[in-house]
């Protein structure tokens, strides 16, 4: 099975994009002084993977309870180039989870929402029991 993962830290979300199930799983917080330097190889794993996804059903599960300027701003690219995917072909399900009572959270992914503006890309979001 091909796979790009990363274990969370205190300052990292978990990664956990399986290829060939076509899942990618987020979650956790993203409190990095330097985001550039995480993000930067999970979306290289994203735009690779995407650049040659043909007519494949996409899950993306996004569960952060917080992310910093950095983080936000490599979401939003995340969101690219899921779009790009969806555009060629592919129906990419992105799903923002949130706890019922974390308003930071859900807030977040309407940020995203608002921010990445398309029709090919639909963010769902996903409240979850306490």
């Amino acid at each position: 099975m091909r796979a790009f993962r990363r274990k969370a830290t205190d300052q990292t979300p978990a990664i956990d994009f399986d290829y060939d199930a076509h899942e990618l799983r987020i979650s956790g917080e993203s409190w990095l002084e330097d985001a550039a330097k995480f993000w930067i190889p999970v979306l290289n794993s994203v735009r690779e993977y995407a650049d040659k996804a043909a007519s494949e059903n996409i899950t993306v599960d996004v569960q952060l309870s917080y992310l910093n300027t950095g983080s936000f701003k490599a979401m939003v690219q995340l969101c690219r180039s899921l779009e790009e995917a969806a555009k060629r072909g592919n129906t990419v399900l992105f799903n923002w989870r949130y706890r019922k009572d974390d308003e930071m959270a859900r807030g977040y992914g309407e940020d995203l929402e608002a921010s990445v503006r398309t029709t090919a890309l639909c963010i769902r979001f996903e409240e979850e029991a306490l």
